[in-house]
């Protein structure tokens, strides 16, 4: 609604996210998040990170920075700006690859033009498609071992703590409790201006 605003500010609103999200998680393993060492805790999410995992935890904290408003750190700026540029290379070059393989693809078995444009578009399309599903992975790597060099030299980094708690949940998880949370506070923000008026 135009003119609607959180009953928290911005910041408030994203650690009550946060806390929400984290209530009664535990690790495979049996220990409580809290009891992980940091650097563990990393480890252990790098070392679970899959394609699907990463995209699922992509769309989750892309849905987070979205309702809770956030502004990036200038580091965090500027290591999403590399992501992207990365993401955007690899595509490319998977489009045309992609495009390249059904062309010759057509052409071996000796296809009509427009079947072989067909096909081409077709190749690059999926190659497309597929590097930038893949291009998740590296990028929350990116993000999970910035946080952590940002804990070593006593900075912090918001996005990457989110990142790691998102990884923990499940992304899907994650977004229902978003959205559980965001809601709660749209009618707490709807009943108090019934209130007032």
């Amino acid at each position: 609604p135009v003119g609607w605003r959180h009953p928290l500010d911005p910041g408030q609103f994203a650690a009550h996210i946060s806390s929400a999200m984290m209530d009664g998680f535990s690790s495979p393993d049996g220990h409580s998040s809290t009891s992980l060492r940091e650097e563990e805790r990393t480890a252990w999410l790098l070392n679970s990170l899959t394609d699907r995992k990463a995209a699922e935890a992509s769309a989750a904290l892309f849905y987070w920075v979205r309702a809770a408003r956030y502004e990036p750190t200038p580091g965090e700026r500027e290591l999403l700006m590399e992501c992207e540029r990365r993401a955007s290379r690899g595509a490319g070059i998977a489009a045309l690859g992609g495009g390249l393989a059904g062309s010759l693809l057509s052409r071996s078995l000796k296809m009509p033009t427009p079947q072989r444009i067909v096909l081409g578009m077709t190749g690059a399309l999926v190659g497309h498609g597929l590097a930038t599903f893949r291009s998740h992975a590296p990028s929350l790597a990116m993000l999970l071992q910035h946080g952590a060099e940002a804990r070593s030299s006593g900075d912090s980094s918001p996005l990457a703590e989110q990142a790691e708690r998102i990884l923990q949940l499940g992304g899907r998880q994650a977004v229902r409790t978003i959205h559980r949370n965001l809601a709660a506070s749209l009618s707490q923000q709807q009943g108090g201006q019934q209130q007032g008026g």
